[in-house]
């Protein structure tokens, strides 16, 4: 099959989402995957605490623009201490001028804000092959200032991709994805041919179905393809479980395409209106399929934000019955 169109590319927010949504929902995989040492001495028999709530209120007076550090989270240590791990995503080609800084002055305003708060920044860039300088470092007359960080950049595991496949951790699975939309710009033919590979891998991995379904979305978004080779690859998953004689397809058909088109929405909303708040994310969930599809229309007619606030608010109101977060079913209105 000869296709002359080239894949569609994502804007930065909308990658950066993607690696935002499968951070906050799988963090120990992540940090297991790209920074071992801290994994381990996190005791993950205590619930961890997301703080992006906190991490919100100081981005509008940051100076020097802005820097979207994607989660915040508490941790427990095994020696019963906490720590605040503010996990920071670059996308793009070269990390910006005074990227160390800007990390760094972050880092200094969730601690200053919050005293006690011990804050370790870690950094994750996913596209540049330019060595990121981890390090900010200002020194005058005596006086110095160092800090430095952990950084992960991807572009290290392009030569270790026997690596990558021998590895369970479903961060490998991502790195892989990133690596190869990077590898195949322009050419549509490999990408759909690396695409089918990954998503095949999936299933082989014997991955539990939230981490398949997880995995195809984030594959959907990183590796974007025409509508046709994308019909191709939903073809193929249902030969490939016919024959594994599993249930992941109906699921992702079931809850895949909803999901799917509530995170195509709420990246949409982000690049539109910046990050979304807690409450605004929480309104999306109680949406049906069709309601998503409405307010893809309806937010083409919003002027602000406060437009967008309005529309969620009369049809969160009206629809009644929602999927609670946690899976358990509240009640419904009767239509």
């Amino acid at each position: 099959m000869t296709v002359t169109k080239p894949p569609i590319s994502l804007p930065r927010s909308n990658q950066d989402s993607a690696w935002k949504e499968l951070l906050g929902r799988f963090l120990r995989p992540c940090l297991a995957f790209f920074f071992p040492l801290i994994e381990r001495d996190i005791d993950w028999s205590r619930r961890y605490e997301t703080l992006d709530k906190e991490l919100a209120q100081l981005r509008p007076s940051m100076p020097g623009g802005t820097l979207y550090a994607d989660r915040l989270f508490k941790v427990w240590l095994k020696n019963g201490e906490s720590r605040w791990l503010l996990i920071h995503i670059e996308i793009q080609g070269r990390a910006p001028r005074g990227f160390a800084r800007r990390v760094f002055v972050y880092n200094f305003r969730i601690g200053a804000q919050y005293p006690g708060a011990e804050v370790v920044s870690l950094v994750i860039v996913t596209e540049t092959k330019r060595r990121v300088v981890a390090r900010h470092e200002v020194a005058n007359w005596g006086c110095s200032l160092v800090f430095k960080f952990p950084c992960a950049q991807l572009a290290d595991w392009a030569d270790r991709w026997a690596e990558l496949e021998a590895d369970d951790n479903i961060f490998a699975v991502a790195v892989m994805a990133q690596l190869k939309a990077l590898e195949t710009r322009g050419d549509n033919s490999r990408r759909f041919a690396w695409k089918r590979r990954l998503v095949r891998m999936l299933y082989d991995r014997g991955y539990a179905r939230e981490v398949v379904v997880a995995l195809f979305d984030f594959i959907d978004w990183v590796m974007r393809l025409p509508v046709e080779l994308e019909e191709a690859i939903q073809k193929e998953v249902q030969e490939i479980e016919e024959g594994k004689n599993v249930r992941y397809v109906n699921s992702i058909e079931r809850l895949g395409i909803r999901e799917g088109l509530r995170t195509s929405v709420k990246l949409l909303l982000a690049h539109r209106y910046g990050e979304l708040n807690e409450a605004i994310q929480a309104k999306l969930l109680k949406l049906s399929s069709e309601q998503l599809e409405a307010l893809v229309v309806a937010q083409m007619n919003f002027q602000t934000k406060s437009d967008l606030l309005t529309w969620l608010k009369q049809n969160t109101a009206a629809s009644g019955a929602a999927q609670h977060p946690n899976g358990k079913t509240t009640k419904r209105v009767s239509k």
